[in-house]
């Protein structure tokens, strides 16, 4: 069997995407995040992606990109995909190493890449390559056919009397600098979400682009704690059309509104948005280290799928 590589094209998006959804058939993508992804990558990022042909049938793809958002102009991440019935035929490993001898101009230092904890041959492809995981987060899971939101009624409530209110994206229209308060909560939040790496800030654009106008952001169920008109918290969700399944993204509050409920509220409020919008699965992932999330999420009944565990992986160079 002979495998060829070549530079990804732009007709390739479809067999990039059969590809992937073949290895992780639980959190498939779809063209469309594919190529919005790509559209919306920092021009300072560098990047490049090949894909492998068998008999000129595309069996796999990888990529080395960079995150804007944990920066290092030597550091870089990689990608690889193998179809199933390919794998253990030495395609992952000449992708590798072609993948390697692509980066040396760049005189890496490091390179880092991720899996599930049920893919125990991409574990050991990485292990014996020199790879150690840094890094574990969970995915959790909650059944919204059953949730009842009935003992949790007077959870918004208790922060009303406080002065806190909960309000949707939509219901923030009105205030002209929405967009740059919401930037930099987020980007206040986020410094409390453990991390294997010095996080970078990314613009205010690329930020409106992924977070505030991104066709998977739900408005509805984007939703912001308010007190005397600071924005204290926030709590946002995603959904690919048509589907049954939606992602909870970033929740958090500000260190000096923490042990309040804020958080608790803000989640509730997505589920209740879930539940009346036909929603029967809310999907949320979590540091292993992130343990006050993680505890919120347990008592709302969520259930951590162990199997779904995404390893992150780093090799120095």
């Amino acid at each position: 069997m002979s495998a060829s590589l070549r530079l990804f094209a732009p007709a390739d998006y479809a067999a990039l995407c059969d590809i992937q959804n073949a290895v992780y058939s639980e959190a498939s993508v779809t063209v469309e995040e594919v190529r919005l992804a790509d559209d919306l990558r920092d021009p300072m990022c560098k990047h490049r992606r090949w894909m492998v042909e068998v008999e000129e049938r595309p069996v796999a793809w990888g990529e080395y990109t960079q995150r804007i958002h944990k920066y290092h102009p030597h550091k870089f991440f990689l990608n690889l995909f193998v179809l199933p019935t390919y794998q253990n035929q030495g395609i992952g490993s000449k992708l590798y190493t072609h993948m390697l001898e692509a980066l040396q101009p760049f005189e890496p230092v490091q390179i880092r890449t991720q899996t599930q904890e049920d893919q125990s041959q991409s574990v050991r492809f990485l292990q014996q390559r020199g790879f150690r995981e840094e890094q574990r987060k969970w995915e959790s899971r909650l059944d919204l056919t059953t949730f009842d939101l009935g003992p949790y009624l007077e959870v918004e409530q208790r922060l009303s009397e406080q002065g806190i209110v909960l309000k949707t994206l939509e219901e923030l229209a009105g205030d002209p600098e929405r967009d740059r308060k919401l930037y930099a909560l987020d980007w206040q939040i986020r410094q409390d979400v453990p991390a294997t790496e010095p996080r970078s800030p990314i613009s205010f654009e690329l930020f409106c682009a992924r977070f505030l106008y991104h066709p998977e952001i739900l408005p509805e169920a984007f939703i912001v704690a308010v007190h005397n008109g600071e924005y204290v918290g926030l709590s946002f969700m995603g959904a690919q059309p048509s589907s049954k399944l939606i992602s909870t993204g970033l929740t958090g509050t500000l260190r000096s509104y923490r042990c309040m409920g804020i958080a608790t509220a803000l989640k509730l409020r997505g589920i209740r948005y879930a539940q009346q919008h036909g929603y029967t699965v809310l999907r949320t992932v979590n540091d292993a280290l992130n343990a006050p999330m993680l505890s919120i999420n347990m008592r709302m009944g969520f259930v951590k799928h162990e199997q779904l565990a995404i390893l992150y992986f780093v090799k120095d160079c």
